[in-house]
């Protein structure tokens, strides 16, 4: 993960980590503004 968090800053990408629900919500709110990659596990 560490990794991945250390690409976001190079990129200056907002990096959000948060329950399915949480980013759900967040999408809704700024559609216009996100871009998503979710991971769902089972």
């Amino acid at each position: 993960m560490g990794e991945v968090k250390r690409e976001a800053r190079r990129r200056r990408v907002k990096l959000v980590i948060v329950p399915t629900v949480e980013a759900i919500a967040d999408l809704k709110e700024h559609p216009d503004r996100t871009n998503a990659v979710l991971h769902v596990t089972c």
